[in-house]
């Protein structure tokens, strides 16, 4: 039983990879294993406007976390000078 429902699953991973994508099948993955990012999915120009309100030590920190926090948190910076 175990085993038939690992090669279910494995066919099921397999035809979303095929279907819609390595990124989608890693967040789909994500979400299973209890791993939500609403933050990410925000319009970037709603992130620009709560990165204009936090402080500066907040920003950077923020930037640390992932590629696109780093991008955000650039055109941020640009906007506030």
């Amino acid at each position: 039983m175990m085993m038939m429902m690992m090669m279910m699953m494995m066919m099921i991973t397999g035809e979303i990879l095929r279907l819609a994508g390595e990124p989608t099948l890693n967040y789909l993955l994500g979400i299973d294993e209890g791993k939500l990012d609403y933050i990410c999915r925000i319009p970037r120009e709603a992130q620009i406007r709560i990165i204009l309100n936090m402080d500066l030590e907040d920003i950077q920190r923020l930037g640390r976390t992932c590629k696109k926090f780093r991008e955000v948190r650039v055109q941020a910076r640009l906007i506030r000078v």
